[in-house]
């Protein structure tokens, strides 16, 4: 049975495509912390690597929303004993296109859709006693009216914990562009965190570097964040911001939280962007440990 897994992944890598513009966060914890989970060793979602510190195994789902009226869901499964895995489906998808003719008129001549369905497999292993390595395969799909493309791309992270100090760097979103044939650049994250043991708190500093693709130019984004760890759950706080100018659009804010109860989890992020007409991203989301 992981063979066929591991083939069905790796096949599509043929011909695959590499799109940042689908990087999108998953869950809760990524809503919250934005881009500064490459290093804190209890999300995965950014650095594959940090899989191989998940004692337990667990399940989760959580409904997403993103800029513009996005919606969508994420299914996540942590598996396996000495070595971590984990299985990933996501789906994003958003309506009321209006289709037009060659010829402007007042009424459409129809609405449609868009939507997007992804499947990631991780697995990562411990290097020595405070080092591992991940990879990530993703496939994927996406449909705007009557065009379909099928894709997958490939991602790699390194983690090593020195006492209270985690270090994280991953590769993310690397593949080909079917159409063109050409390597899709991929996105860079190196990032580090502290854990105040005294204040039972957590200090995360990232920096991503990516290709924007449409301008030409290399954007680069600084995220700083902070966790708070409570008896009952915790809390999350975050700031990002571009180091250079750019006309991407990012959450310079970002807010979380988190209530234990025995093997239940649940979660909520939220985003707050500097355009108010293209909405507000946010997620709750629900893990069991088992």
């Amino acid at each position: 049975m992981r063979f066929f897994i591991f083939l069905f992944f790796y096949s599509t890598f043929v011909l695959p495509i590499g799109v940042d513009g689908f990087y999108f966060p998953t869950n809760a914890q990524s809503f919250s912390l934005s881009s500064g989970l490459v290093a804190w060793p209890y999300n995965y979602s950014q650095n594959p690597a940090i899989l191989s510190g998940y004692k337990n195994e667990e399940i989760s789902f959580s409904y997403n929303s993103y800029f513009g009226g996005m919606e969508g869901q994420n299914l996540g499964v942590v598996f396996g004993k000495d070595i971590k895995k984990s299985l990933e489906l996501t789906k994003w998808s958003i309506d009321g296109f209006e289709l037009r003719d060659e010829i402007p008129s007042d009424d459409p001549l129809g609405e449609f859709g868009a939507s997007f369905l992804s499947a990631r497999f991780s697995s990562a292993f411990k290097i020595g006693s405070n080092q591992s390595f991940g990879i990530r395969f993703c496939q994927y799909h996406y449909s705007l009216y009557d065009r379909n493309i099928y894709g997958s791309n490939l991602s790699a992270g390194y983690h090593m914990i020195i006492d209270k100090l985690s270090l994280g760097f991953a590769i993310n979103s690397f593949g080909i562009l079917s159409n063109d044939v050409i390597i899709h650049n991929p996105i860079i994250i190196v990032g580090s965190n502290y854990n105040f043991n005294k204040i039972k708190s957590d200090l995360v500093v990232s920096f991503r570097s990516f290709l924007d693709e449409e301008e030409f130019k290399n954007t680069k984004l600084l995220t700083l964040g902070f966790i708070k760890h409570f008896t009952v759950g915790k809390f999350y706080f975050s700031i990002s911001d571009h180091i250079a100018n750019s006309k991407e659009i990012v959450a310079k804010l970002a807010l979380g939280a988190e209530i234990d109860v025995g093997s239940w989890k649940l979660r909520y992020g939220f985003q707050k962007s500097n355009n108010a007409v293209i909405g507000n991203p946010q997620s709750i989301e629900l893990v069991y440990i088992f």
